[in-house]
Parts: C-alpha cells; structure tokens; sequence
C-alpha cells in the first residue's frame, strides 16, 4: 500500500474534490483537472482510471481509483501501479470511512446548501464564504436559502453569476484590505498591498448594478456576502455581523472544510 499518494472525499455534485494528503501534495490546477474528470465521468461503484499529472508527473501516469460510499460522496485514492482495486477498497476504504457513512449521508442530505437545515440566514444573501483564518478552514455556499427558487428577486442573480461575483469579491478584499491566508504548508510570501495600509481594514463593500457585496473581519473569521440589489445599503452591515454570530455559533462549522 505504500504507493499511494493521495486519499480523500470528492462530492461529485458539488463539483469538488476535498483532498487529505499522504505522502504529497497536489498543484492546485491539478486538483481542478482531477475536480472536473470526475465531474464528466458517469457514475459508478467504483473505478480506476489512468491520469497524467501536469506538474507532478507529466510523462508517467498515476491511477485514480474511486469508490462511492453514498450518493453523490466519493472515496478517491492516486496512487501507483499499485495495490489493486479491490486491495485499497478492502484495506482502505472500508476501515477508513465505514465509521463515517452517518456522517457523509448527513453532508450529502445538506447539498447544495451546505450549511445545517436549521440554520436560518436572511432572504437577501444569496451566498458567502466564511473563512477562519486560524484552523485554515472554510465554509461557502450559493445556495444558502432552501426556498429560493421561488423568490423572484434571487431569480435575478443566476448561481453562475453570483459565484463568480463571490470570487471576485473575495480576490478583490484579500490581499488588499485582508491579510492572504497562507497554509501552513507553504514558507513563500507575496507582497500584498494591504502591507501599505495605514490601518487595519475591518469592513468593505461594494454596490454593482444588479448585485451588493459586504466583508467583515472579526478576531480569527473573514465573512464575505453576496446580496441581492434589492437590500438596502445602509443594511449590508448589521445583516452581515448578525449571519457571521448565527454561523460561529454552530461549533459543527468548525470542523467543515469547503468551498462550494
């Protein structure tokens, strides 16, 4: 078993792929190629799969087998020429996640919210990413209220549209006003302007035409919202602040690890 490289969760559905890392680490572009494969494959119980990967191994290929443990959540494994299929299903999958099927049926049942069925977030956000910058862990969603589809007004904000509005918001702040969150894992710096602030930034926003956007900064968290343009401005702040205590209170957040 000593080949493997790599083991970790995909959610198919959401279109991620969660790596835990064992014995390497994968260039992020790798983990969106491997993110997209899967997406394009049909599904199935299980398979395996040659991949070339462009920085790690261009010219000799890994094998990507996969194992589903319950509707829309995969087990995925890179590893060598071997052990074989059935080896890493009897000797690593099962022992590692039967444990954990409760736990994944109860993730997968959320999809696409991704935030617990009793956590009530106001009607205008139309999604967030709440990051804690000491565990370097995540939380995001474009989906974060279950009746949308009925609201007219969320209607004019597709899900393509608002998460690429999320992303440029988030890219925008961080490195500007925020403080980047670099892993651990990783010594290199970049010189980032907020470095050149006179002060430390708690809050920004933004106002598009059919969009409105707020960050807040508190002690180890940064909450990033898109909300629709309906929301009046003046707001944006306390909605903001009162969605970050609503989520912090939830201690099961603490342990999630995502981006939606």
């Amino acid at each position: 078993m000593r080949q493997i490289a790599h083991m970790g969760v995909s959610q198919r559905v959401a279109g991620q792929l969660w790596l835990r890392r064992n014995g390497g680490t994968l260039h992020g572009q790798e983990l969106v190629l491997l993110s997209l494969l899967l997406r394009s494959l049909p599904t199935t119980s299980s398979r395996d799969v040659a991949v070339y990967l462009p920085h790690s191994s261009p010219k000799i290929p890994h094998r990507l087998l996969t194992f589903q443990l319950v509707h829309n959540v995969e087990a995925c494994v890179l590893c060598g020429p071997t052990p074989s299929l059935d080896d890493v299903r009897e000797k690593l999958v099962d022992q590692h996640w039967k444990a954990a099927l409760d736990q994944l049926r109860a993730s997968s049942r959320i999809f696409p919210r991704n935030i617990p069925p009793t956590l009530e977030v106001d009607n205008g956000i139309l999604g967030f990413i709440l990051v804690n910058t000491e565990n370097h862990r995540c939380l995001a969603t474009i989906h974060p209220n279950p009746l949308e589809e009925k609201h007219p007004l969320h209607r004019m904000l597709s899900v393509n549209r608002r998460r690429n509005v999320l992303k440029t918001f988030y890219k925008t702040v961080v490195g500007t006003y925020y403080a980047p969150v670099h892993s651990p894992e990783k010594e290199e710096f970049t010189a980032d302007t907020y470095t050149s602030l006179t002060h430390q930034a708690r809050e920004s926003y933004i106002c598009g035409d059919d969009y409105k956007c707020y960050a807040l900064h508190q002690d180890k968290y940064q909450l990033f919202v898109v909300y629709g343009s309906h929301v009046p401005t003046f707001a944006l702040r306390s909605v903001t602040q009162s969605t970050l205590q609503a989520l912090i209170k939830d201690k099961k957040l603490e342990d999630k690890k995502k981006a939606s």
